[in-house]
């Protein structure tokens, strides 16, 4: 009986910890998201006030590279995963917002798909 009770404390015990845990992920979560947002509304607003189309556009490009490289780099790997479905979607929707902006600046430059519409294995029969 004591070693049951000793064993359903040390459950509790470890469960409440997890709950800190998972509610400090989710706070710090929430500020890699706002984080993220104000990153990628910067540069999109950046992208559609550049004057000069290609050479800045090339330039934001890079810079937005970095920039979201210095962002993920204040949080553990893997750590978007705590990440809400809708935050995630808001994420997908300022991406877009940035990829249509970067298109319309780089005008007729065509970007090359890395994939190939093809079945790769049949090439090479």
């Amino acid at each position: 009986m004591r070693t049951a009770l000793t064993i359903s404390l040390l459950c509790l015990l470890f469960s409440a910890c997890k709950q800190t845990e998972q509610q400090a992920d989710t706070s710090r979560a929430g500020e890699l998201y706002r984080d993220l947002c104000a990153t990628y509304r910067a540069y999109t607003d950046s992208m559609a006030h550049a004057t000069d189309t290609t050479g800045t556009a090339e330039r934001l490009e890079q810079g937005l590279d970095d920039a979201l490289l210095r962002v993920y780099k204040r949080f553990p790997p893997d750590y978007d995963q705590y990440l809400s479905p809708s935050q995630n979607d808001t994420l997908w929707q300022l991406t877009e917002r940035y990829m249509k902006q970067r298109a319309l600046r780089l005008g007729g430059k065509r970007q090359h798909a890395d994939t190939i519409p093809a079945d790769t294995m049949r090439l090479h029969e």
